[in-house]
């Protein structure tokens, strides 16, 4: 009994199941335009020098202004104090960094009526 191998597949080609255009439109899943998209912006009290992009609060305004130009209706700030305590209530001081970086946002661009 000889057994032989499968045809071999070229790289890049596609299956028999993806050839059908139906079953690739199912796969393909919805488009994405950027009002189904967030901007992260992580602010920091003082700019400096990071492998990941930071913002102070002074720059937030230009960046959330920028995210509405695209098409981007929302932002997520996450805000890196320096100052902590044990049960987390300084976040709550209005003059926490987290406070001064959603009023500066919400200032920059209002949300309009809906």
């Amino acid at each position: 009994m000889s057994v032989t191998a499968p045809p071999a597949r070229t790289h890049g080609a596609t299956s028999p199941l993806r050839s059908r255009p139906a079953v690739r439109r199912f796969l393909e899943g919805p488009p994405l335009d950027p009002a189904d998209l967030s901007m992260v912006l992580l602010v920091t009290e003082e700019e400096s020098d990071r492998p990941m992009p930071t913002l102070t609060v002074a720059q937030l305004p230009a960046r959330v202004r920028q995210a509405k130009q695209l098409g981007i209706r929302s932002v997520k700030i996450f805000a890196e104090s320096t100052q902590r305590d044990a049960a987390g209530e300084f976040s709550v001081v209005p003059d926490a960094l987290m406070a001064r970086a959603v009023r500066t946002a919400k200032d920059a661009e209002p949300r309009s009526p809906s």
